[in-house]
């Protein structure tokens, strides 16, 4: 259920439902808003998708993702997905190339920052209608703060990239 709520709130086409269940929530009053959230928004989204479906209302990615995943994932030790290729870093181990490491980009306008990891498992979750989502499980490394040049596992260059020392996860 973990994966499912994982997927559907990080979902560009589920946003908006993700925002009503919230308001729901806050508008009934309810205590604990985000772990009622959590906890109820698999379950409300299946509902109320599957609902407007029959009326002809969502689209076939929404509905697929209300019927929820095949519960049987698949774990891949390498895959290539929209043009590049991915391994886990237990692939890499006697290798001299790398495409285990990962960055996830934040926006630095709102304080969030880049965020640098190892991929450590590749998991591949089938919904209905042949839609498939990529899962990464990663270990992440501390990241600099933006007006840090050096600390332990990295440091920037004169151009503001990033080195990670992947040997201090």
């Amino acid at each position: 259920k973990q994966i499912r709520h994982y997927i559907i709130t990080n979902c560009e086409e589920s946003n908006s439902w993700t925002d009503e269940h919230l308001d729901e929530l806050t508008r009934a009053g309810a205590h604990s808003v985000q772990k009622r959230h959590r906890d109820e928004f698999v379950d409300w989204f299946e509902r109320r998708i599957q609902a407007l479906h029959k009326e002809g209302k969502v689209n076939d990615l929404l509905y697929a993702l209300s019927r929820g995943p095949d519960p049987r994932a698949r774990v891949y030790n390498r895959t290539f997905i929209n043009g590049f290729f991915f391994r886990n870093d237990s692939v890499e181990r006697d290798l001299n190339t790398q495409n285990s490491g990962v960055v996830v980009r934040g926006d630095a306008r709102s304080g969030n920052l880049d965020w640098f990891g190892v991929i450590k498992k590749i998991i591949c979750v089938d919904f209905p209608s042949e839609k498939e989502v990529v899962l990464f499980q990663c270990d992440w490394f501390d990241v600099p703060s933006a007006n840090k040049n050096q600390s332990t596992g990295y440091k920037k260059d004169d151009y503001g990239y990033i080195d990670v020392d992947t040997t201090r996860l």
